[in-house]
């Protein structure tokens, strides 16, 4: 099964659990995720959950998610989109000092990770502000 599989996976059966808007808006899948935090994927169902409030513009939801990710699984594959989402989700809450940390985090501990460029790049920009 492939990761993008296993995503919509996951939110097909959260969606017919709890329904839309208990199990993304109410956080029904991250009570779940709480109770059972060894279930099977559950690092990559909080991470899609944090980008799914990411897409809709909930950075600072978004941002306290990638936070859980970071925090409870931290050497997940998961792990790396996290700590890129959750220094662009600061970045656009306009708290550059704290993006400008993520960003060195995230340059630490994968220099050659797929998200560099761009982290690179980022912190260039809020440097020079």
């Amino acid at each position: 099964m492939t990761y993008r599989n296993l995503l919509h996976l996951i939110f097909f059966i959260a969606l017919g659990f709890w329904g839309w808007d208990r199990a993304m808006s109410h956080d029904g899948l991250i009570h779940f995720i709480d109770r059972h935090p060894d279930a099977w994927q559950a690092d990559r169902a909080l991470f899609f959950v944090g980008s799914f409030h990411e897409l809709f513009n909930r950075d600072q939801k978004a941002l306290e998610i990638y936070q859980r990710v970071l925090e409870n699984y931290p050497e997940s594959p998961a792990a790396e989109g996290a700590q890129y989402g959750a220094a662009s989700c600061l970045e656009r809450l306009r708290r550059w000092r704290e993006a400008i940390v993520e960003y060195q985090k995230y340059l630490e501990k994968y220099p050659q990770g797929r998200f560099s460029n761009s982290v690179n790049n980022n912190l260039q920009i809020l440097r020079s502000r």
